[in-house]
């Protein structure tokens, strides 16, 4: 009995360590915006219309933190372990009523199952780490590349001058 217990104790710690170490691995390398960096905000519908565009000034570090910074947006979104994905976004403004302040949506792109539509996350980016070559690769847009992201937006850091798109997609 001693022996079994002994085994389970050591397997336990050997697991919880191995885990640990796996996390910390995993931990996004996100830069230091506090002096501020401006970016740019697309989105566009399956066509390539562009719903949304914005340029902001942030200290935010990745592309998920600054999103409460684009008061006309409402992202929802999944976490996995290469970060948070977009499920959907909402665009729209803040308009107010007798209960206060609400969100009045306008717009909306948003994945879907049944037909096969995704949300996929693009940047002008140079750091090719950043990138996905795995099939969804870049997009031509307004007269530039942009370079599908192999990062969930909660990893992808933010970086001054950079454009970020997302797009409704299709996997069919």
């Amino acid at each position: 009995m001693k022996v079994k217990k002994f085994l389970a104790v050591l397997l336990s710690v050997l697991a919880l360590t191995a885990g640990a170490v796996f996390m910390a691995a995993c931990k996004p390398d996100l830069p230091d915006n506090s002096a501020g960096v401006t970016v740019t905000l697309i989105v566009l519908d399956l066509d390539k219309t562009e719903l949304y565009k914005k340029e902001l000034e942030t200290t935010k570090s990745s592309l998920y933190e600054v999103f409460n910074d684009f008061e006309e947006l409402q992202v929802d979104s999944t976490s996995s372990f290469t970060g948070a994905f977009i499920n959907g976004v909402a665009i729209g403004k803040i308009e107010e009523n007798n209960f206060g302040p609400y969100f009045a949506e306008e717009k909306r792109i948003e994945g879907n199952f049944s037909d096969s539509t995704f949300i996929a996350v693009y940047h002008d980016l140079a750091d090719e780490s950043l990138r996905d070559t795995s099939g969804f690769y870049d997009i031509q847009y307004a007269g530039k590349t942009f370079y599908s992201s192999n990062k969930g937006v909660s990893q992808l850091p933010l970086i001054d001058g950079a454009t970020y798109v997302l797009k409704l997609a299709s996997y069919a």
